[in-house]
This record gives C-alpha cells, sequence and structure tokens, in this order.
C-alpha cells in the first residue's frame, strides 16, 4: 500500500521564526476577523522499527564543521490539498509513522538528542512527532491575496520545556508535525537541526521516507564521515560561532519573503530544464526545477 499524494509548492523563507504564544490552542484577530485556530491534539515519540545494533556507536561526535554552525532548526513545509476528496487521514497517518519508524533504522542519529552542540546521544528515543487540526480550508492558508503567515509559523513544530515526557536533557534532531485541515488537505512540516542535517541530508532523509512509505528500496542512508575528517575541538569557547557567523546574529526585525509557483510556470521551467542540452536529469520533478532556478 502506498502513500501517493501530489503537493503544493510554496516555498516559505524566514531568517528568523517569531511565535506569537506558546499556547497549544493559538488564534489571533485580524482586521475584526476571526482567523483559524491551530489545535494541537496529539503528541507522541516515534521511536526506529528496529532498536539501533549494539555494534553501532551510542554517541556520536560532531565535526568541526557543525561545531561552529548556530544551533538552529530550518523548516519545512509541504502542502497536501484533497481535491477528490478521497483523502484517508487515519491511513495518512499510520502509513507516514510507519514510515517515519522504519527510516530512523538507517538515520538512527535522528532519533536521538543533541547535547552541548558537541555530540548526539543515540539512545532511541524517537522523532518528536506531534499532529494538529486546524478548523478552516487549506485555500485559506495559501491565499496569495492575503498570506496568513502567522498561521503558518503555527504549523511548524517546536517544544516548549514542559510539553513532553522523559523530559530528558538535549535537543530534538527532527521534529515532525502532521497538520490536518477541515477540507481533508494536509500540511506536513519538518523542523530540523542545522547541526548535522544539511539540504543533501534533508532530501535524502525525505526520499527515503517516501521509498519506505511506497514499499520500494531505500536510496541511502545517513554519512557520518564527517567527524573523522573534520575532528571537533572542545577548546573552543562556547560562543565561538558569534564570531564566525556574526551576520546571523544581528538583532532587529526580518523580512519573511513567500515565492509561489503556480502551475503553468512549473510546467514552462519543466520543459526548459528538460530540453537544455547540458541538463543532467531527463524529467525533472516540480522540486528540482525550482530548488535548481532558486
Amino acid at each position: 500500500m502506498s502513500l501517493r499524494l501530489r503537493p503544493v509548492f510554496r516555498c516559505f523563507y524566514s531568517c528568523k521564526f517569531r511565535f506569537l504564544t506558546t499556547q497549544e490552542n493559538v488564534q489571533s484577530v485580524n482586521g475584526g476577523m476571526q482567523e483559524p485556530e491551530v489545535k494541537i491534539i496529539r503528541r507522541e515519540m516515534i521511536k526506529p522499527a528496529f532498536r539501533m545494533p549494539r555494534q553501532r556507536k551510542t554517541t556520536y561526535k560532531l565535526s568541526l564543521l557543525d561545531q561552529i554552525i548556530p544551533p538552529f532548526h530550518f523548516p519545512l513545509v509541504f502542502f497536501y490539498p484533497n481535491n477528490r476528496n478521497t483523502g484517508n487521514i487515519d491511513l495518512i497517518k499510520n502509513i507516514l509513522k510507519q514510515s517515519i519508524a522504519e527510516t530512523l533504522t538507517l538515520f538512527y542519529p535522528l532519533a536521538g538528542k543533541i547535547k552541548d552542540d558537541l555530540w548526539i546521544d543515540c539512545n532511541d528515543e524517537g522523532m518528536y512527532y506531534v499532529e494538529a487540526r486546524i478548523n478552516s480550508h487549506l485555500s485559506e492558508v495559501l491565499d496569495l491575496s492575503r498570506p496568513n503567515y502567522q498561521m503558518i509559523y503555527q504549523l511548524v513544530p517546536r517544544v516548549s520545556p514542559t510539553e513532553m515526557e522523559p523530559k530528558t536533557e538535549g535537543v530534538y534532531v527532527v521534529m515532525v508535525q502532521l497538520n490536518i485541515f477541515d477540507c481533508g488537505g494536509i500540511a506536513l512540516a519538518l523542523s530540523t537541526s542545522h547541526k548535522i542535517m544539511d539540504g543533501y541530508t534533508v532530501d535524502t532523509f525525505l526520499k527515503s521516507g517516501v521509498a519506505s512509505a511506497r514499499g520500494t528500496p531505500q536510496p541511502g542512508h545517513l554519512n557520518l564521515a564527517a567527524s573523522h575528517l573534520f575532528p571537533q575541538n572542545i577548546s573552543l569557547p562556547k560562543d565561538s560561532k558569534l564570531f564566525t557567523w556574526p551576520p546571523l546574529f544581528k538583532e532587529g526585525d526580518c523580512v519573511t519573503r513567500r515565492l509561489v509557483f503556480d502551475g503553468s510556470a512549473l510546467v514552462a521551467l519543466k520543459a526548459k530544464a528538460a530540453s537544455s542540452s547540458s541538463s543532467l536529469v531527463q524529467n525533472p520533478t516540480r522540486i528540482e526545477v525550482v530548488s535548481g532556478l532558486l
């Protein structure tokens, strides 16, 4: 049984997320109109389908390059409309959680926690998973005439110190939030630590999850060679990243930008990419052509 949904591509970029509240029920008033409500209905830890073999390391040291990277999580949201009213939410949830569990067996450090910004405790605690309900239609969130950035921020998973048991020290490597709209559409959001996951790693992880959901061979696994090639330096001060990455630590207001590509633009981009003599991909996906353009 496979999970086949077609995403509506939207690219959201923000240098800093500003969550207006930490309450589970989030409401705001804009121009006298009540905005849609995001309600957290479930939190749990998804553990790997198989426990980590004893021969694997129980800890993973971050490389020097990862050590000096600022400790932030990168958000990513995929939107899936329920155009044909055929979405089985319970089936989607079960396949999603099962595919995460199976993929974590290959990406086992992602089921642990980052500690002291220096190492990952590969304790098989699991990936932080959230389910939320939104009392609105998905199209309202994606409405180009009045983009609701506050709502989009609430779709991204986040953790407060009192939310989960057991309360263990450290920071989750990856967090997932499944947002379910009244119309049956969903928004699948990930928040990944840039300490260990760059764009390529996130892409490999997502492809492995999709392969697991479809019942096909998984395409890859996590490459952990960086810590051997670039050993960390524990003598560096904790705030060394402030001197290494000063542009990322400016204070003040920031700008959030949304890049939207409609269907005709995506078709034109795919045709242009496929017809190029230097193209390495004969039939690129929408994500590939937009990412390449950006």
